[in-house]
């Protein structure tokens, strides 16, 4: 399959884009991949906990790949029906539920730590979703006020000296 045929596949979902990934090809929908294209030419959709009981039904088996002599597999995406290349809007169906398991999956991954070869904006995002938690660390019981008992605030000990100098 190539990547023109797999835009004429999905034309009545919506557009896509085909990028090459490890031998196969991922298929991308407002830059979000939700089909994988194995090196076979077998197409493969984005599964989660609330569209896996359709892929269950029909027996379709998740994707899997051989490394160093190893079968391994991805139980995050499954193989497509055969039934939904000859029917546009059952597959448009399906595109869509894996769609919108792809961007239930990547939502938590932008709190991810930072890994080096990263482009600039995703680490500026994570800093930025991950500094109310710094926020919130920072503040130490040495350099902030404590209330007592009797409901007055008292400076810590260490707060004292620093206002001494």
């Amino acid at each position: 399959m190539d990547a023109e045929f797999i835009r004429d596949l999905f034309s009545s979902f919506r557009p896509v884009t085909v990028r090459r990934l490890f031998g196969g090809a991922g298929v991308y929908a407002d830059s979000v991949m939700f089909a994988l294209l194995s090196s076979q030419g077998v197409l493969y959709l984005k599964v989660d906990e609330k569209n896996e009981s359709d892929f269950v039904r029909e027996d379709l088996p998740p994707f899997e790949y051989e490394r160093n002599g190893v079968m391994r597999g991805i139980r995050s995406y499954r193989r497509m029906p055969d039934r939904l290349y000859d029917d546009p809007d059952e597959l448009a169906q399906w595109a869509s539920r894996a769609l919108a398991a792809a961007l239930s999956k990547s939502a938590p991954r932008q709190t991810t730590v930072k890994r080096a070869g990263r482009s600039k904006a995703k680490n500026v995002l994570k800093r930025k979703t991950a500094m109310p938690q710094r926020a919130a660390r920072s503040k130490s019981p040495k350099a902030s006020k404590t209330a007592s008992k009797s409901g007055k605030t008292k400076r810590t000990t260490k707060a004292r000296r620093l206002t001494k100098r």
